[in-house]
């Protein structure tokens, strides 16, 4: 509860008690990831849930991809960041 109000493992590390942040994480990170998870699908849903133009077959990769994304929750967190890092060079 204490990581969900303040987000910062150093700041609840030094409250706690715990030996590192990386335990922090590692004992409450779950919450987090839960988080991002439920955020990834509502974006995802907002994103792909309305079709403007007709399907090419290029498409296919793309459905494959969004597939792959809905059953692994570490590559809803990937993808997103690599296409926005991509797009930034």
């Amino acid at each position: 509860m204490l990581y969900d109000l303040c987000r910062n493992a150093k700041s609840v590390q030094g409250i706690t008690g715990h030996a590192s942040a990386k335990m922090v994480l590692d004992v409450y990170g779950h919450k987090h990831q839960q988080q991002q998870v439920s955020l990834t699908r509502q974006l995802e849903s907002t994103l792909y849930s309305c079709q403007t133009a007709p399907k090419s077959p290029d498409d296919a990769h793309i459905d494959v991809l969004l597939d792959a994304m809905k059953k692994d929750p570490l590559m809803q967190q990937r993808v997103p960041s690599a296409l926005l890092a991509r797009s930034a060079t």
